[in-house]
């Protein structure tokens, strides 16, 4: 349920990020594009920190994007936003930086020097972060003496030095820092950084194999992931000064004032992921800013169409994409089901047929069996009940009880029977 609630919030904070930036019709089309994705399908139910730090993340960029029409608790919210993701992740972090760009951007600078209401807007910002992160640094600095403890550095050893095989892992000491790995060999950490950044915008043929990586074009389907990675170039080349773009029916198609913004805080959040190992669920944050680049190019290029509105634009963009991109859900999902054990999976459904509601389960499973965390099935579980379930890989003899299902290795056993 975790990563449902998380996939809904992503697809909610990319719905009003494009609708802030491109008028609802632009947020509609960014919502489907990144709705009907298989890989948001996927790790929308897959247990683990991806979705919740993609969706904290936008949630992040979009509180700091609709920031110029409030005060200072609005930062002070935004920064509340920010610190949940560091919360979730530690990458997380690089959104205080952008928001105090974007403090920057939105209060405008005085002879270079810094203004005070951007240090006001900052300094609210930053408030707000440390009101959110302050008890983690504090149990931080109570067992590690380090208010930002993580073993993101190790993580990074592991990428460059131990061919990121987590058998190595114990290689390397949990307190290991990055300027230790760095030190160790900078060529070779230097090589693992720009290949990884290589990889995200496409190796072709560098790998010297038949299939070569692109990791930016897997967060979308086609062809919303083309569109998405022309749009991102468009912000770039642009700018802030993107809003030049033109305009359709009163909106502006460039994403007004954040386009560049945007783009500059996916490539801050790729650099910094790089360093270490990219995996294509580790740039799941960038999904959303994607769709919303994916719609911004699609109605930048409506401009040349005489008579264009937004609605007509938006109407023949969503049919479009529509018959292109909804068959993908189905291939998130059976990603997913595909990772099952299928006689885990039959027992699961026969306990939720059999077991009435309010009686419990003991396992006994062996350890590296995870059927008693089924969310479907896992409030059933307990230290003593009517029922138990048994697998002829954990301890034996088999427990006494009247056999009432049995699936592969797993038995449903009715106690006292």
């Amino acid at each position: 349920w975790i990563a449902l609630a998380s996939g809904a919030l992503l697809l909610l904070s990319t719905y009003l990020l494009g609708s802030e930036m491109l008028g609802r019709a632009g947020g509609l089309v960014a919502l489907l594009c990144v709705a009907a994705n298989a890989f948001t399908a996927e790790y929308s139910l897959l247990l683990g920190s991806d979705m919740p730090f993609a969706a904290a993340w936008m949630s992040g960029l979009l509180l700091l994007v609709q920031l110029p029409r409030g005060g200072w608790w609005r930062w002070l919210l935004a920064g509340l936003g920010c610190g949940a993701a560091f919360l979730v992740r530690h990458p997380g972090i690089l959104l205080l930086p952008l928001g105090w760009i974007l403090a920057g951007q939105v209060h405008g600078w005085r002879g270079g020097r810094l203004a005070r209401p951007w240090l006001k807007a900052a300094g609210w910002l930053t408030i707000g972060w440390l009101v959110a992160v302050g008890p983690q640094i504090v149990v931080n600095l109570a067992q590690t003496g380090q208010p930002l403890y993580s073993q993101q550095a190790k993580n990074i050893w592991l990428a460059v030095y131990g061919n990121t095989d987590w058998r190595n892992w114990e290689r390397a000491t949990n307190d290991v820092r990055l300027g230790d790995v760095v030190l160790q060999e900078p060529a070779r950490f230097a090589t693992n950084w720009l290949n990884n950044l290589a990889s995200t915008v496409g190796l072709g043929a560098g790998t010297g194999g038949e299939f070569g990586r692109a990791w930016a074009m897997r967060l979308l389907g086609f062809p919303a992931n083309v569109l998405a990675v022309a749009g991102v170039g468009w912000w770039l080349w642009r700018g802030s000064g993107a809003a030049r773009a033109g305009h359709v029916n009163g909106h502006r198609m460039s994403g007004s004032r954040h386009g560049g913004w945007l783009a500059g805080g996916a490539l801050l959040y790729i650099t910094a992921v790089a360093v270490g190992f990219v995996l294509p669920r580790l740039l799941l944050p960038l999904a959303g800013v994607w769709a919303v680049a994916a719609a911004m190019l699609l109605l930048v290029l409506a401009r040349r169409w005489p008579g264009a509105t937004m609605t007509r634009v938006a109407v023949a963009a969503s049919i479009a994409l529509a018959l292109l991109l909804l068959p993908q859900p189905r291939l998130g999902v059976q990603a997913v089901l595909g990772l099952q054990d299928p006689h885990a999976a039959a027992m699961a459904a026969t306990l939720t047929r059999t077991v009435p509601p309010g009686d419990h389960i003991v396992a006994r499973l062996a350890a590296d069996e995870t059927l008693a965390k089924y969310s479907a099935i896992a409030h059933h579980f307990g230290d003593a009940g009517a029922w138990t379930l048994w697998s002829d890989r954990s301890a034996k003899p088999r427990p006494a009880g009247r056999t009432v299902a049995t699936h592969g290795p797993y038995y449903l056993l009715k106690n006292g029977e």
